[in-house]
């Protein structure tokens, strides 16, 4: 933001220059902002102007400010000021809870045997099947990539593979009453290898060595353009719902961009600045971030994140985007360590902001959970929180046993219920099939396994959004021949709901027969009802996920689904008892009783 000073020359004696003072003040109170500043530093800019730039706090009190200068005017004191308001974006959440499932992938799936819910079919069209068996209201896929191993060139820099799936996945998703979107790989290349394209690429110091990144820096007109042409092609076409843009951040380091950051923050730097190469300017900012500069930190932080801010602005616009706009944000200390801010995201134009709750264990996703409430409050931005599949970081250090799909659903509980002190969680998304279904799942579970758990999700979300008439619990799980599972079902809504299909959903290790649905007729309002249902187990010494479905209309966000986890174990064969007065084992009259499992 901007604080201009015009003074009339007459008063000054020829040559002589007004010696400026400036604060911002809200309410009468002084304002201090980015980097603990209080005071605007003024620059002249023609013949009694002068101007000052100040950098608006992060997530500011929303309202009317004031500026107040003094100038002294060679003995002759004078002072001015105006008012100026600070105004978020208008507020537009969906009409209901969004919940989505995501897909990132550059897999070749018209040539791999791709398994659906309840593995009853086989097809590339089975990721669509997914979304529908988890109760999706949409499906985003990867749809603009550039990745080394495939040649891109200028020409066409996006692996085409993606942009042809994103076209049919996007018609198979349609078929079953599901939104579709996709996104494009923005200024980060997939894979391990720099592009060879003659692209302006990200700098930072490494070992005293200034190198060029795999990311492409945010200043590089001609990828911007590739960005742009992309999303336009994509918002021109039918087959896309929404579209959108990965997280868009400078990179690591980023110091290439040291001019526009230093010019437009109006800093004060060195008197031989204009003499030094860019290395050298580049030198400086590092210098002093490096030595703990902590108001240099924070600048740095909040001018990356404005950048990035005005590159989706820029983009957005060029590209002539009218469907919903989403984005990826990292969520660290709210992106601020990353060169990002969800506000700044969404006054910028991001319809959606996807929070990435990802690469944390259970300590940092604790941590996560009790600090975003001190900064994220309702109706300042139209806030998506996503969990990823990832065996590594699901696993809990302490007990190796915790079942990761349920501890996936608890995080996920943690964010319906914790997250936002006023209830700002506007959709949820699941992140993301590919990992769930190969990569990263792990070796102990199925993708079914954590699409049960994404499906539960969704549904606590849209219980306490008032978005769905029934809720069902799994209120005890009884082993024996197989286990036995009740079941409650409860009609929430305002109104009756006939047919609602109960049902155990295969999982790893759990098997359901004819036993393992039934069908209630009609739940009235405020009704509950309890049902056992049954299935077979797998005899293996480890958690099983539980599941149960209800079903109550025919689209896909008609049902709920509960998890729980347990232990099943095989049941050891019974021993003979010693003959009375027969020695038992280990001197134990009478022998020891088998170990019974905890």
């Amino acid at each position: 933001m901007e604080i201009a000073a015009e003074f009339d020359l007459d008063k000054l004696p020829s040559g002589d220059d007004a010696v400026l003072k400036g604060e911002i003040y809200k309410d009468g109170e002084l304002v201090e902002t980015v980097g603990g500043i209080t005071e605007l530093r003024f620059t002249k800019r023609g013949p009694g102007k002068y101007f000052a730039r100040w950098p608006v706090p992060w997530n500011p009190p929303l309202g009317r400010y004031e500026a107040r200068v003094k100038a002294d005017m060679s003995g002759k004191a004078v002072e001015s000021s105006c008012e100026f308001s600070i105004a978020g974006r208008k507020f537009e959440p969906p009409p209901k809870p969004l919940c989505i499932v995501n897909l990132e992938s550059d897999t070749r799936f018209k040539e791999r045997a791709v398994g659906g819910p309840y593995n009853k079919e086989i097809g590339w069209e089975q990721l669509a099947a997914w979304a529908e068996f988890m109760g999706a209201d949409a499906l985003f896929y990867l749809t603009g990539i550039t990745k080394e191993r495939y040649g891109p060139t200028m020409e066409k820099p996006w692996y085409q593979h993606n942009i042809d799936l994103a076209h049919d996945l996007a018609k198979e998703a349609h078929k079953r009453d599901i939104k579709f979107g996709g996104w494009v790989g923005a200024f980060l290349p997939y894979g391990k290898t720099q592009v060879s394209m003659p692209y302006k690429f990200s700098r930072n110091l490494v070992e005293g060595k200034f190198f060029y990144t795999l990311h492409i820096s945010l200043n590089d007109e001609k990828r911007r353009a590739q960005v742009v042409e992309l999303l336009r092609e994509m918002n021109e076409s039918d087959d896309f719902d929404y579209v959108g843009i990965d997280y868009i951040r400078t990179g690591f380091g980023g110091y290439e961009l040291v001019d526009d950051f230093v010019t437009e923050l109006n800093l004060e730097t060195p008197t031989d600045w204009d003499n030094r190469t860019l290395e050298g300017r580049m030198w400086w900012l590092v210098s002093r971030l490096r030595a703990r500069d902590a108001r240099m930190i924070k600048l740095w932080q909040w001018w990356r994140a404005s950048k990035a801010a005005r590159t989706l602005k820029l983009i957005k616009e060029e590209a002539g985007v009218t469907k919903p706009f989403f984005c990826f944000m990292l969520s660290y200390e709210y992106g601020h360590q990353h060169g990002q801010d969800p506000l700044m995201m969404y006054d910028a134009g991001a319809d959606l902001v996807l929070l990435m709750l990802y690469d944390a264990d259970r300590n940092n996703f604790d941590y996560l959970m009790s600090s975003w409430p001190e900064y994220a409050r309702e109706g300042l931005a139209v806030l998506v929180p996503g969990i990823c599949v990832d065996k590594n970081f699901l696993e809990n250090p302490w007990d190796k046993r915790v079942n990761q799909p349920v501890e996936m659903f608890n995080r996920y509980d943690l964010v319906v219920n914790d997250f936002y002190n006023d209830g700002a969680v506007e959709g949820l998304f699941f992140h993301d099939l590919d990992r769930a279904i190969y990569t990263r799942k792990g070796e102990l579970y199925w993708g079914q396994d954590y699409a049960v758990a994404g499906g539960a999700a969704f549904g606590r979300l849209r219980e306490r959004e008032s978005a769905i008439p029934i809720k069902v619990r799994i209120e005890d799980i009884r082993p024996g021949r197989g286990i036995t599972v009740e079941v409650s079902v409860e009609n929430i809504g305002v109104e009756a709901v006939e047919e609602v299909g109960v049902s155990i959903p295969p999982t790893g290790g759990v098997f359901p027969g004819k036993d393992a649905k039934v069908t209630i007729d009609d739940l009235k309002p405020g009704e509950k009802r309890n049902v056992e249902l049954s299935a077979g187990t797998a005899p293996v010494d480890r958690m099983h996920v539980v599941a149960a479905m209800a079903v109550f209309g025919d689209r896909p966000a008609d049902r709920n689904f509960d998890v729980k986890a347990v232990i099943l174990y095989k049941i050891p064969k019974k021993k003979e008892e010693p003959a009375e007065g027969e020695p038992g084992t280990e001197g134990t009259p009478g022998g020891s009783p088998p170990e019974v499992p905890m």
